[in-house]
């Protein structure tokens, strides 16, 4: 069984993949990524992109992981000149709980 920061961060990986299965963007190309995703989606779109996609994509690009972790993404944000950082919870079958996690256990390490 997974644990919570590692069912998290394969949740994220999976919807990031969704986002990107159809190639580079001005994202990808400001984060130095796009030549490496374009060779990935290229020959096998979706399915080669989750099997390939590096784990530093998913931390970079994404806040997902323990509480802790999360809250510890968001303070960077902000200490890199941030003045908000908004939250979509993407998992549209848990959006309740979603919300309701990042309240109760994200919200109190800020």
């Amino acid at each position: 069984m997974q644990t919570g920061g590692v069912a998290a961060r394969e949740s994220a990986k999976a919807t990031l993949a969704f986002y990107k299965q159809h190639g580079s963007n001005a994202l990808t190309d400001v984060y130095g990524i796009s030549d490496e995703l374009n060779a990935l989606v290229d020959p096998g779109g979706y399915d080669a992109l989750l099997a390939g996609m590096p784990d530093q994509w998913v931390d970079d690009l994404t806040i997902a992981g323990t509480p802790e972790e999360c809250a510890a993404k968001i303070k960077g944000f902000y200490a890199a000149g941030a003045d908000s950082v908004a939250l979509f919870p993407v998992a549209t079958d848990r959006v309740d709980d979603i919300v309701r996690l990042t309240a109760d256990e994200v919200m109190p390490w800020l």
